[in-house]
């Protein structure tokens, strides 16, 4: 967010751990996105701190994309993940907060998979194939298309969330 809108702006790197785990799922070929997508996502940090959030993420993500972000409330994403609402806010401050937390993510998970360019032995055309292949998975992968769509509607919808988007890009 730019510093000159009044939001604390909640940091979404990845920890080391999880971000050497992603490069490694990523060289690894026989993986499809999806199974690159969840089982980075499964990498739990080690403190119960960010077990809350991961799981508190998780179980957004999954509302968002079966109920659609506005029709979820923090209510049932505390429901499903574990909780309280009291935890949830001190993490995130608002659902638009967890939404902008779900972005970073998905974009750190995205740049990592986009960083890693596969080396081959054979000509360069082979290595830009692959990775222009893996830069499509990525962006046909439905839950990809379901976020970019909720980031389209709130833009459209909220001047504050398209402004600190348009910030953070």
């Amino acid at each position: 967010l730019s510093d000159n809108l009044p939001h604390k702006r909640q940091e979404a790197t990845l920890p080391e751990s999880k971000s050497q785990d992603a490069i490694a799922l990523l060289k690894q070929d026989h993986r499809t996105v999806q199974e690159l997508f969840a089982q980075f996502e499964k990498a739990s940090g080690d403190g119960r701190k960010e077990k809350r959030r991961d799981a508190i993420m998780k179980a957004a993500y999954e509302l968002f994309l079966e109920e659609g972000y506005s029709n979820v409330s923090m209510t049932e994403i505390i429901r499903r993940s574990g909780g309280s609402l009291a935890t949830a806010y001190a993490l995130f401050e608002s659902k638009q907060g967890l939404l902008r937390a779900l972005i970073e993510q998905r974009t750190a998970m995205f740049h990592e998979a986009i960083e890693y360019t596969p080396v081959t032995s054979g000509p360069p055309e082979k290595a830009l194939k692959k990775a222009a292949q893996q830069f499509m998975d990525i962006m046909l992968d439905p839950g990809t298309i379901a976020m970019l769509r909720i980031i389209v509607t709130e833009s459209q919808n909220d001047v504050y969330f398209r402004e600190s988007f348009k910030a953070r890009s």
